[in-house]
């Protein structure tokens, strides 16, 4: 008697929860007709009783694509026991909806043979929050383009102005000797340079904001990275008389794999940022493993960066606002310190990419501390992706290791439509010994390759006419089956690495965004040239060229006075800047500031310090920062032994009348 109590109270349970559940049911026979069926069936199907019962599910308004919805259920029950998927509902009021429909046989006894049950709700909501989703996905990624394509413009319009302006610049600075010409020249030059690094930082944040950018994994010593930090920032701790140490723990790993120069481009920036805030007292690095990451993956490190300083210090409400975007600490119009306030924000994502995150602790006039944690593989001794950041340089600094002058005058076309950029381009080509032709098109560009034979062709991407990718693309089919391949180097306002890539998969052999890297252009065309005639032996190993220098002021003993007196002034000047690019990791910078100390030294006719200034150009050029500091330690002792020759060819130089 219970246990039949017991199971008339099951039933009415069940079947009060048969008809309060707030999804439909439908209970279907072998012939997938409806037996039985809930009141959020009725409900959801917006139909009443009496058309529901023994209707096929086709028959009340339920269709799936365009298939019957039972053939569709029979098929699927076959094939693997069970149906899902979203079904259409038309009610009789004309409404449509979307449900989300599931079915399976019953097989329990005393239940028909092949019953079906059907679960089913209504989805049109989450449908529509889908498609809202993907239209706002499609609104996003349509905006990302155009403001990729927007900064793609900006960066094209901007550096073809600046282009002419450097170039200019830089060939008046080669040949003018007196200051009140140099001086405002060497202004234009450092404004010019600034806006361009706006333009990169600017890029670089693009790049990094849209995922673009992607870290390496190169082995590499932490001690070492951080030595070079210390090298490249000692000389301006020293300026402002502060405390500058760097220290390495010693359970830290020696060899790590990673991405060193990113590495190196957020401790640039905390470092120089420190010294930037700090008037006195010290900066402090220390690198150790961070305790707070007690379980790593065997092989795996994680390491915490801390570079703290006695400075300004930075209000609490500030910390967050600092890493991002163009925000600064001092956004007030009278602040002292300049910049665009990218460098924290590009720094924090660098960091997010390597594991880790940054943080800082300061408060006004107590100094701040930066702490940036990152989880890097231990590199085994065997391991094949060991290689000294210098494997990071150019093809170019491998083939030419060290920029060599021009082998051979060449014979080039120049495809570029913008005047200026014409006789900038054209006069810097000249002077290193290059005959010119110039085409306005890119049909004029193919024309001329049928009438002349050239040793190499720079051609702009963006011309009237026919752009430079269509150029090179019918340059490459013409060259099918020819023997010979025309060197074609595309030089550009556009800067992306897709930029890049593009000119490539055009058949172009290199991509000179402009500005035009003077040193590196002359370097690759050097390539296309043939090896020269071996020098006279141990000439480039004399300090000074006595045959050089008697030859030209032996005449005019009093203008060599006024060249080393002018050596000596500028001379100090030019070093520091030197060492600011380099602390700072201003490639472009750091090679001008060399190729002005270059020009200086040939007046000298000094041919050690002209290879040792011509070192650091080519090198930072090809932004080869492994090599660079002890480049640049090169060429400052080189001049500084130029001191005690320079007073003995004065005293000499006075007999020469």
């Amino acid at each position: 008697m219970r246990r039949v109590e017991a199971n008339r109270t099951r039933l009415e349970a069940r079947n009060l929860a048969f008809e309060h559940l707030w999804y439909g049911v439908l209970l279907l026979d072998a012939d997938a007709r409806v037996r039985d069926w809930n009141p959020a069936a009725e409900r959801l199907l917006g139909l009443e009783a009496q058309d529901v019962a023994g209707r096929l599910p086709s028959e009340l308004g339920l269709w799936a694509e365009v298939t019957p919805l039972e053939q569709a259920l029979f098929e699927g029950l076959e094939r693997d026991g069970f149906w899902a998927g979203e079904v259409h509902c038309r009610r009789e009021s004309g409404a449509e909806a979307v449900l989300g429909l599931n079915a399976e046989p019953i097989r329990r006894p005393g239940v028909e043979e092949n019953s079906i049950v059907a679960v089913f709700r209504d989805i049109a909501d989450r449908t529509r929050m889908e498609a809202d989703l993907r239209d706002a996905r499609e609104a996003a990624e349509t905006a990302s383009r155009a403001k990729g394509q927007f900064l793609a413009n900006m960066s094209h319009e901007i550096r073809t102005p600046l282009n002419g302006i450097l170039g200019i610049t830089e060939l008046t600075l080669e040949t003018a000797t007196d200051p009140e010409v140099r001086e405002p020249f060497e202004l234009i030059q450092e404004s010019a340079d600034t806006l361009l690094r706006v333009v990169n930082d600017i890029l670089d944040f693009s790049r990094i904001e849209s995922g673009r950018l992607e870290l390496e994994a190169l082995a590499f010593s932490v001690r070492e990275q951080v030595g070079r930090c210390h090298r490249l920032f000692q000389a301006r701790a020293a300026g402002k008389h502060l405390t500058f140490t760097a220290e390495v723990a010693d359970d830290v790993p020696e060899r790590l794999l990673g991405d060193p120069v990113r590495l190196q481009q957020v401790l640039n920036n905390l470092i120089g940022n420190a010294l930037k805030f700090t008037d006195r007292g010290e900066v402090r690095v220390v690198v150790e493993l961070d305790s707070t990451r007690r379980r790593m993956r065997p092989g795996w490190a994680a390491l915490r960066f801390t570079v703290s300083d006695t400075g300004i210090g930075i209000p609490p409400e500030q910390h967050r606002e600092i890493f991002e975007a163009f925000a600064q600490a001092d956004g007030s119009t009278t602040r002292r310190y300049g910049g665009t306030g990218l460098g924290l924000a590009i720094a924090g994502a660098l960091v997010e990419q390597m594991g880790g995150r940054i943080e800082v602790r300061s408060a006004p006039g107590s100094g701040s501390t930066f702490t940036f944690s990152a989880v890097l593989e231990i590199a085994a001794p065997e391991d094949a992706r060991l290689a000294a950041p210098a494997a990071r340089s150019s093809a170019l600094d491998e083939a030419t290791p060290e920029a060599a002058p021009t082998r051979r005058p060449l014979h080039i076309l120049l495809a570029e439509d913008n005047t200026i950029n014409q006789r900038v381009i054209t006069r810097m080509l000249e002077r290193a010994g290059h005959s010119v032709r110039i085409a306005d098109t890119g049909v004029e560009a193919l024309v001329a390759l049928r009438e002349e034979r050239f040793d190499a062709l720079l051609l702009d991407v963006q011309m009237p006419e026919m752009d430079g990718y269509e150029v090179a693309e019918r340059i490459r089919a013409n060259e099918a089956g020819a023997g010979h391949r025309l060197p074609i180097f595309a030089l550009t306002a556009h800067a992306l690495p897709e930029d890049a890539a593009r000119c490539r998969d055009a058949g172009m052999d290199a991509h000179f965004p402009k500005p035009v890297p003077r040193a590196d252009l002359l370097a690759r065309l050097d390539a296309c040239a043939p090896p020269p005639a071996p020098p006279a032996p141990n000439a480039a190993q004399r300090e000074l060229d006595y045959d050089g220098l008697l030859a030209q002021y032996e005449e005019d003993p009093e203008l060599l006075g006024e060249v080393i007196a002018l050596f000596r002034r500028d001379s100090p000047r030019m070093v520091g800047k030197i060492h600011t690019a380099l602390s700072a990791s201003h490639p472009r910078d750091l090679s001008r500031a060399a190729h002005a100390l270059k020009g200086a030294l040939g007046n000298l006719f000094a041919p050690r310090a002209i290879e040792a200034a011509r070192q650091v150009e080519a090198r930072a050029e090809a932004e080869n920062w492994a090599q660079l500091p002890a480049s640049v330690d090169t060429l400052v002792r080189e001049v500084e032994h130029l001191g005690p020759l320079l007073d003995e060819l004065l005293a000499e130089a006075e007999h020469w009348e």
